[in-house]
Parts: C-alpha cells; sequence; structure tokens
C-alpha cells in the first residue's frame, strides 16, 4: 500500500486510511450521537464526527440493529470489534504523530547526508479458529499433569495453558479457598506417543487452541470432582465446630477421589482428554476466521554516505483480546516486530547462482537484529477487545526501553 501510495503521488498515510481504515458515515455519526448523550453533549453543534469514538459507542447502528462490516470471505463482524480506526487515532496522539511530522520534514530540508523517514502503517490479519486436543490428570496429592498439543518454543503456550487450567479446576472452591494451584500444575513434554495428530504449533493459532482443549478437559474433571467436593463440605458443615468448610481444600477433595488405599483405584477416572476450539465449525471455512489488528508507527535515519541506518522510535498499538497473560503476549509484540525489523533491514538469504550453495549460512554473513537494531525510543500499548489500553504494559517496556539504552551508553563508553 506504501508503495501503490507513492506510485499515485497520494500521501501515504490518507491513502492507507481511505483504502482500509475508513468507516461507514452513518455508522459514524451514530457512534458519535451516542458518545455525546453519553458526555451529555446534546447539543447537534457538539457533535463531533471527525474523530472516531470509541470501539463500545459502536455496538448499536442507527437502526437499532448491529452494524456490520465483513472479511475478505464475507464472515460478518460487528463494527465494535473493528477496533482498528480508534487505534490508528489514538497511537498519532501518543506517539505525537504530527508533531514529529513536521520535525522531521524540517530535520531533511537541513540536513544533507542525513535524512529521516516517518511512517504509520495499519495491520489486518486473518487468523483460524482451531480444534485442538489436550489431556489433564489429576493425582491423589494434588498435582496436575497437563498435555497440551503445541510446540513451546518461548511463545508462552505452557504458561498459558497452566493459567487456564488454574482458573477452570479453582473454580471448586470458592474464592477465598482457592489455593495457588499453578503450584500443582506441570506440563508434560509433547510427544507424539502420548498425543498424536496434534497438529502444527504455527500461525498464531496454538497458544488459544490449546488453552480452550485444557478449560474444556477440566471441565470434565470438575464434573467428577464435584460430588466429593460437596460431600466434604456437608461433612464439615454437619460437624460444626470440629470442622469448618475452609477444611474442605483441594487436596482433600483429590484425596477423597483418589484411591481409598494402595490396592485399590481412584473412585473416578481422574484423567480427561477433550478436543475443543472457539467454534463449532471445522476445517478452513470462513466461519472459522477472525481478525486481528494492530497499528505502528516508525521512525528511521538513513546516512546517505556510508548506508548506515538507525531506528529512532517505534510506536506500536496492538488488540490483543482478553489477555490471557500481558506478560507473554507484550514479549510476542516486542519478538514480532524485531523480527520484522531483522526481515527489512539486516536479514538477507543469499545462494550462489550457479551451485546454490548458501552464501549466508554464518552469523558472519546473515546478520539477524542485534542490540544496535533496537529502537531508541519505543512504547507499547496492548489494548482488549474494546480498547481499554493497558498502561502497565507500556511502564513495563519503557523500563526495558531504559535498561536497553542505558546498555548502548555503557558499550560505547567500554569501546
Amino acid at each position: 500500500m506504501q508503495q501503490i501510495a507513492a506510485a499515485l503521488g497520494q500521501p501515504a498515510e490518507s491513502f492507507k486510511k481511505r483504502n482500509m481504515i475508513q468507516l461507514p458515515q452513518e455508522a459514524l455519526t451514530a457512534a458519535a450521537q451516542a458518545a455525546a448523550a453519553a458526555a451529555d453533549k446534546t447539543s447537534s453543534n457538539e457533535l463531533d464526527t471527525s474523530t472516531v469514538p470509541h470501539p463500545k459507542y459502536f455496538a448499536q447502528g442507527s437502526n437499532g440493529e448491529q452494524s456490520i462490516l465483513a472479511t475478505a470471505f464475507g464472515k460478518p463482524f460487528a463494527l465494535h470489534q473493528y477496533t482498528l480506526p480508534y487505534m490508528w487515532q489514538h497511537l498519532q496522539d501518543v506517539s505525537e504523530y504530527e508533531e514529529r511530522r513536521q520535525a522531521v520534514d524540517k530535520f531533511n530540508r537541513y540536513s544533507r547526508f542525513k535524512k529521516r523517514g516517518l511512517a504509520l502503517a495499519p495491520v489486518r490479519y486473518m487468523l483460524y479458529h482451531m480444534k485442538r486436543t489436550a489431556t489433564v490428570t489429576i493425582y491423589a496429592d494434588g498435582s496436575i499433569l497437563l498435555l497440551h498439543p503445541g510446540t513451546e518454543m518461548g511463545q508462552g503456550i505452557a504458561t498459558k495453558a497452566q493459567q487456564a487450567a488454574a482458573h477452570t479446576l479453582g473454580q471448586l472452591l470458592p474464592p477465598e479457598q482457592r489455593p495457588p494451584l499453578l503450584e500443582y500444575i506441570r506440563v508434560a513434554c509433547g510427544s507424539t506417543e502420548l498425543m498424536p495428530h496434534a497438529g502444527v504449533a504455527a500461525g498464531s493459532t496454538t497458544s488459544e487452541a490449546a488453552t480452550a482443549a485444557v478449560a474444556a478437559a477440566c471441565e470434565l474433571l470438575l464434573e467428577r470432582l464435584r460430588p466429593f467436593a460437596e460431600e466434604l463440605a456437608a461433612v464439615a458443615a454437619g460437624d460444626g465446630a470440629k470442622s469448618s468448610s475452609r477444611d474442605v481444600t483441594w487436596e482433600a477433595i483429590c484425596k477423597a477421589a483418589g484411591p481409598p488405599d494402595p490396592v485399590m483405584g481412584s473412585k473416578v477416572v481422574l484423567t480427561a482428554t477433550a478436543r475443543a476450539g472457539f467454534t463449532d465449525s471445522e476445517g478452513w471455512s470462513p466461519e472459522n476466521t477472525y481478525q486481528f489488528f494492530g497499528v505502528g508507527a516508525a521512525e528511521v535515519e538513513v546516512d546517505l554516505l556510508t548506508g548506515e541506518r538507525r531506528l529512532l522510535r517505534a510506536d506500536l498499538m496492538v488488540d490483543v483480546g482478553r489477555s490471557v497473560n500481558p506478560a507473554v503476549d507484550l514479549g510476542q509484540v516486542e519478538g514480532a516486530f524485531m523480527q520484522g525489523v531483522g526481515h527489512v533491514m539486516t536479514e538477507e538469504v543469499a545462494e550462489d547462482q550457479q551451485t546454490g550453495t548458501p552464501l549466508t549460512n554464518s552469523t558472519w554473513t546473515y546478520k539477524p537484529p542485534g542490540l544496535a537494531e533496537l529502537p531508541a525510543v519505543s512504547g507499547i500499548v496492548m489494548a482488549d477487545a474494546l480498547c481499554e489500553f493497558s498502561c502497565v504494559t507500556w511502564l513495563i517496556h519503557m523500563f526495558r526501553t531504559m535498561a536497553a539504552v542505558l546498555t548502548k551508553c555503557l558499550t560505547g563508553l567500554c569501546a
């Protein structure tokens, strides 16, 4: 889209907005009216349609029905789920885009051998809901073994699977009695002997499918354990002063459902396998798709004499939905961005045109991004499905950025 805009001689940002982010005017007006009513600004002269209201105001269209858009496959989705226009507008504010645009233009006018560029880019990516299988086993001592369908390669799938199991099984007890179940859960190493036909870990779909499957398996175990929890609670209530509901612990429930002695087996099956996802559809159907949205702004500097290039600043905003683990998702956003930086700035696969021998077969010739490629200033904001922005993740990343800048300074001093 950047290249098309350049070929047409049009500003890239306005071209992207017109062709990718434009909202139906009727829906935009209705949302602006809803936002004005919520702010007690009922006067017509106060109605502002130049800015995009918060996505929650798009829940109902002007005709009282759900306003919808459609994916490339024709699957409809609600306008309040189309968070891209609001994030596009919000990122320009938090990144001070207009002020920096003027500063970049001024710098380029007065700098002869160094030039700077500033760009704002939207991201809309289509993903598939996959159904996956998971197995959960509970032992008599209360420990839990998980077997999920993914391959842990640093994306935090094991952590999210543990959280899904702890959250689901924890519902067996009242909130004030729930133990820290994460300490009880161990994730087994992936193996086709234990779980054949698990599917590939790819396409940014495995973590969410694994957590859904783990939660479904835990729901089955909940139904089997609930009678034992109720029996222990009834006994505790009948004993009066001798015991209390606090004696109904996770360990006590698992022990009651487990084998009565070392010879006998458990009273119920404490292993459950489930296959689950977020839709009832199967395969590569349009019903299984959903949209991912994000916005990024980057400022770079190029030395026209040496070719040296620096990434001065990067600002990212991502709609992560209802995040299971914001710290893990923050790392994924950071890693994805730096992977893209390597792809466009430093990494290149070259082969001998005659023999096909790889010419970039080591770090001497193949250059993944390193410390020097980190942006000097950066910020990441993650939003949930209704664009409630998380300031915590921004602060965490700013501390990391400060540490990276300090490391650069120390490296320069040592050199």
